[in-house]
């Protein structure tokens, strides 16, 4: 038998950073709970130290800052002093093609210089400005670049760049969906001149200029700073806490909600559902049948990362952030990332540390692989990006088998679905990667966005049962 709790203001439904950032910020409106049906905080966000110095992470492993909602939320709790920049190393990256490796241009004149593209490609960028429009509906990213920069300009970089963030495939990635700055930028006269217009602008302000950050201890720490600021502040956090089911508070009034959990059920003004989209999926079942199966629709692409320790030695000719392959080159692994050269105490001192990643979109049976296997791919290709062959001192595989969500061609229009069958229930929502954009800083911004939104409706909604009811009296 389940026994009533304490109702709040708002819950929160999982312990990710989205989930954690929106409880923050509900903390302002009232009393918040957070349930998660784990042991631990974090979601994907996972760092691990072994004993002898080496740090794997499980995911994201760097976020940029200054980013409005993420630095808002850090200055909320404090920075922690255990935040750190990444190295000047982090602005260097590589391309491998035609089994080379070749600078990433970072600026217009590198991108004049560069022998990744031919200088047709070139001309082609400067005349961006004056690309056509696209038509009606979506565009996947390769469909987008190709018509404002040119087809070899997409060829070379558009598959690179998705595999990278998102492990998709760029020919049916929404660029609406995933890259929506990109459109943006297009609108307010195309990618370069509003790019520059945007830079200067930032200057003019004194807007620091983006730089990637961790942890010393790994992308988990964020999670367990919030989480203790939480906790210190008197938010209920609960860990191995699973929601059953939801509902509406039957005659309480549209909006409140009553959620069952191992320790009994808790009734709530606001309900935000940041938990993965197969829990939101099965918990709307009963309540928004197309809410719940536009969320089943929303595809994964797994992606296994295997952390290669090696020589210092190794990675010396090739100081920097890493690399992504070109799907046309003769390896299989996406990319890599240099963790040794971008943050301290990664790999135990004289050493060095390479992120490996495999599978996505185009090659997702790779994860499925022993760690043997991934381990060999991992090193061979490695190897023949760094043109040596690799000896790795140490290993550490972790697959995300269930991946990170696709924002494939109509992403927007099944987010819509739920977003309005939600609102018809009122006092729910959903925040997370699945939705509206899949980096740390996306997800933080959602839970904080979507808080705030769930409020003002309660407001809203409040005002015009007032008035209603006044409307009554006077009658």
């Amino acid at each position: 038998m389940t026994r009533d709790m304490p109702d709040v203001a708002t819950l929160v439904v999982g312990a990710g950073v989205a989930g954690l950032a929106a409880a923050i910020e509900a903390f302002q409106f009232g009393d918040v709970a957070v349930l998660e049906s784990s042991g631990r905080v974090g979601g994907v966000l996972r760092s691990g130290r072994d004993s002898e110095g080496w740090l794997t992470e499980s995911a994201a492993a760097s976020f940029l800052l200054p980013a409005p909602a993420t630095s808002s939320t850090l200055a909320t709790i404090g920075t922690p002093p255990s935040l750190a920049a990444a190295s000047d190393a982090a602005k260097r990256r590589w391309l491998f093609v035609d089994d080379r490796l070749e600078p990433v241009p970072a600026s217009p004149p590198e991108l004049l210089r560069t022998r990744l593209v031919s200088p047709w490609a070139k001309l082609g960028v400067l005349c961006e400005p004056f690309a056509g429009r696209a038509a009606d509906g979506e565009e996947s990213v390769s469909d987008f670049v190709a018509r404002r920069l040119g087809g070899e300009i997409a060829r070379t970089f558009a598959q690179p760049i998705v595999s990278g963030i998102t492990g998709g495939d760029a020919h049916n990635v929404s660029v609406d969906a995933a890259f929506p700055v990109l459109k943006e930028l297009e609108a307010g006269g195309g990618i370069m001149r509003a790019g520059l217009r945007r830079v200067r602008a930032s200057r003019a302000a004194g807007v620091p200029r983006g730089r990637l950050h961790s942890f010393v201890d790994g992308m988990e720490s964020l999670a367990l700073e919030i989480a203790g600021w939480l906790t210190s502040a008197g938010v209920a956090l609960r860990t191995d806490a699973p929601v059953s089911g939801i509902e509406p508070a039957g005659d309480s009034g549209k909006g409140r909600w009553r959620v069952t959990c191992p320790d009994g059920v808790i009734e709530t003004q606001r309900l935000l559902l940041a938990c993965t989209p197969e829990t939101v999926a099965e918990l709307l079942d009963p309540l928004a049948p197309d809410a719940a199966s536009a969320t089943r629709a929303i595809p994964r692409s797994p992606i296994a990362i295997v952390a290669v320790g090696l020589e210092a030695d190794v990675l010396a000719d090739h100081v920097g952030f890493g690399f992504l392959a070109h799907p046309s080159s003769s390896v299989e692994i996406l990319g890599a990332t240099f963790d040794s050269h971008l943050y301290p105490r990664r790999a135990p001192e004289g050493m060095g540390l390479a992120r490996v990643m495999l599978g996505g979109a185009l090659r997702p049976a790779l994860v499925a692989a022993d760690d043997a296997a991934l381990l060999d791919i991992a090193v061979r290709d490695l190897g023949k990006a760094l043109g040596r062959t690799i000896v790795p001192v140490w290993s550490h595989v972790v697959r995300q088998e269930r991946g990170i969500p696709q924002y494939q061609l109509g992403h927007r229009a099944r987010v819509s679905v739920v977003e309005n069958e939600l609102d018809t229930l009122g006092g729910v929502d959903v925040a997370g990667w699945a939705w509206r954009g899949v980096g740390v800083n996306a997800c933080i911004a959602d839970g904080v966005a979507r808080v705030r939104l769930l409020h003002e409706r309660g407001e809203t909604a409040m005002l015009h049962v007032s008035a209603g009811k006044g409307a009554l009296t006077l009658e």
